[in-house]
């Protein structure tokens, strides 16, 4: 990760990866590796006291202070001659400040992510909450790509757990080793059509598509098969492409057929956010865990609706909210109470008459039902602090 050595700056160097060390005028009665925390120019900025050097060390993100400034050695000489004001470790309520002499570049370009120790079975990394979903939805292509073949009897479970600074790493490893223990149950899944050159769908909606290719071109007539429970026409004499496992039947992802049903180990995504330790325990793997499948359509949805007309943050919120209060005012959760179909159906009606009045692009009324579009306003907006409009998005990809 080294790109220069100390003292020779931080030319074409971003901010994003750039440490930089901070002389101040005042280089007395700061104590040894203690974070400060305050601003320059009315934007955060976190420093580490070096008595070795006498200097500081910057520890944040560098384009919460740097605004619109991409390059990190601009923006070391724009803070010469600044003041910065930080709070006092002991007592954050008061102030102290000192001008800064001089800014010059760290000893390595540094990658804003830290992986933990890996095992075969597992993966562990702590990555910038802005850049976490691209950095699921890479996994998640990839998982695609190199275990598509048997995506059906390998699962992967991946998830995301966001939190704030500062906050306990005890908790945060809590809440990701309570993913972790999530069991992968085998299902049973019906297909709606027939496969076509390896695209599947099944009956709740989810796609995919098997590579059905070896490497060299040629047809793959060895991974690309699945466990039948059940064949829609009763018999396995009609697949060309079949064979028997402990009793059970092989089928080839080009052989099934619509109506056919075949055992599935799906893969699953869970998001969290962490506010504070007390969370840590109201991780529900029954309540929080979805199909991996649904990442993309969650993703998908978002840029659908960011794309629906007149959209504007304060009417998706306000849309959400309805939606929310009248599920719990008609208490759609207990679906054995009485009148239950009398209120779904209220409900649905309120939903198809509100998205078409407001236009939503990309959401259903089952997406609503089932909880996918709560789901994705949840993860983009109140997790990821995303924008519904691009300029307010661009901007918010410099300050997260």
């Amino acid at each position: 990760m080294a790109k220069h050595t100390y003292g020779e700056g931080v030319e074409g160097i971003e901010v994003r990866s750039a440490r930089l060390v901070v002389i101040p005028d005042e280089k007395s009665g700061w104590e040894e590796s203690v974070p400060y925390d305050g601003t320059v120019g009315g934007r955060a900025f976190s420093l580490l006291w070096r008595e070795d050097g006498r200097h500081f060390l910057t520890i944040s993100n560098l384009q919460l202070a740097a605004g619109d400034t991409k390059d990190a050695s601009e923006f070391a000489r724009k803070l010469r001659g600044r003041q910065v004001v930080v709070a006092d470790p002991v007592d954050p309520r008061l102030a102290i400040s000192f001008v800064v002499q001089g800014a010059v570049g760290e000893t390595d370009a540094y990658a804003p992510y830290l992986s933990l120790p890996l095992s075969p079975g597992q993966f562990l990394a702590f990555v910038p909450a802005h850049d976490a979903l691209a950095v699921a939805e890479r996994v998640y292509s990839e998982y695609g790509r190199q275990f598509g073949k048997v995506r059906n009897r390998l699962p992967l479970f991946l998830g995301l757990v966001s939190f704030q600074r500062k906050t306990p790493l005890t908790a945060v490893m809590d809440v990701a080793r309570r993913m972790l223990e999530t069991p992968l149950h085998k299902e049973t899944w019906e297909l709606q059509q027939d496969p076509d050159d390896g695209r599947v769908e099944f009956t709740n909606g989810v796609r995919c598509t098997v590579p059905v290719t070896m490497g060299d071109g040629s047809e793959d007539r060895w991974h690309p098969y699945f466990f039948v429970e059940e064949f829609a026409d009763g018999t396995s004499e009609r697949r060309a492409r079949r064979f028997q496992h402990n009793g059970r039947w092989l089928v080839h992802v080009n052989d099934l057929r619509r109506g056919d049903r075949v055992f599935i180990v799906p893969s699953r995504f869970a998001y969290f956010y962490l506010e504070s330790t007390a969370q840590r325990f109201r991780f529900d793997p029954e309540r929080d865990v979805l199909l991996l499948d649904d990442l993309q359509r969650l993703t998908g949805m978002w840029e659908e609706l960011r794309r629906s007309p007149d959209m504007s943050q304060t009417k998706l919120q306000a849309i959400q909210a309805l939606f929310h209060s009248k599920w719990q005012l008609w208490r759609l959760a207990e679906t054995q109470a009485s009148e239950y179909a009398k209120r779904e159906e209220t409900f649905l009606q309120l939903v198809e008459t509100t998205l078409k009045r407001d236009r939503l692009q990309g959401v259903s009324a089952s997406d609503v039902v089932s909880g996918l579009f709560h789901h994705c306003l949840e993860l983009h907006l109140h997790i990821l602090k995303r924008k519904v409009k691009e300029a307010e998005d661009e901007r918010q990809a410099t300050t997260v």
